[in-house]
């Protein structure tokens, strides 16, 4: 159940831009790598990308996981021809609108577009927001607890159990997003599962019951 905002049709993408183009890409193909220049916007239309950050000690650390409706790429707030922040890499198979920046500047001659855009601007500020008011404040099991409800209101859809994550995680994954170590965060995943909170497989979580859930974080 994808719960992000609609997608404009392509033929109002490409009537703005007609240089841009759908690609489809596999598992772990890789969009643009951390400190090189990136020359175009990405639309997710289906599947998932993660956005990764390698520290100067050579660790990498997912920043956020990018659904159907939200975008990547070239930054709105910087010069062309700087330098990404991080890398972008798809997970499973996923399909994009991939739009040159030359043709940027034009996608705000068209209010669906620019409205689009602007919301997905807003929504990924206010994930950051959230995320660093819970890596403050918070111990390691309310980050955890916050991060899946995060992702299941994003990401879910109803199972025969209850509200299931519908993206394939790692735990490695999980700890980088929570900011915890993987065996620390492991322990956390085993203790909600004992206490009937969440079932994990290898490749899903499922909350039993989301408002239950809710109240380790209040």
């Amino acid at each position: 159940m994808n719960k992000n905002q609609a997608i404009p049709a392509w033929s109002n993408w490409k009537q703005i831009c007609a240089n841009s183009q759908v690609k489809h890409k596999t598992d772990k193909s890789i969009l643009y790598r951390q400190g090189q220049v990136c020359h175009s916007l990405f639309v997710i239309v289906q599947g998932h990308i993660k956005l990764c950050r390698t520290s100067l000690q050579g660790d990498d650390h997912t920043v956020a996981i990018l659904s159907a409706g939200e975008i990547c790429g070239i930054p709105f707030d910087v010069d062309e021809g700087s330098e990404m922040s991080h890398t972008a890499s798809v997970k499973g198979n996923t399909e994009l609108y991939e739009l040159p920046a030359s043709c940027i500047r034009s996608l705000f001659q068209d209010m669906s577009l620019a409205g689009f855009i602007i919301r997905s601007v807003a929504k990924r500020q206010h994930f950051y927001e959230q995320r660093l008011e819970c890596l403050l404040n918070r111990s390691v099991r309310k980050r955890l607890a916050a991060t899946l409800i995060d992702l299941c209101s994003r990401y879910g859809g109803y199972c025969s159990h209850g509200h299931e994550i519908d993206i394939r995680l790692t735990q490695m994954e999980l700890a980088e997003m929570v900011g915890a170590s993987r065996p620390v965060v492991s322990a956390c995943i085993n203790q909600l599962r004992q206490e009937g909170y969440i079932s994990y497989t290898r490749d899903f979580i499922c909350i039993e019951n989301l408002d239950l859930f809710r109240r380790l974080i209040d």
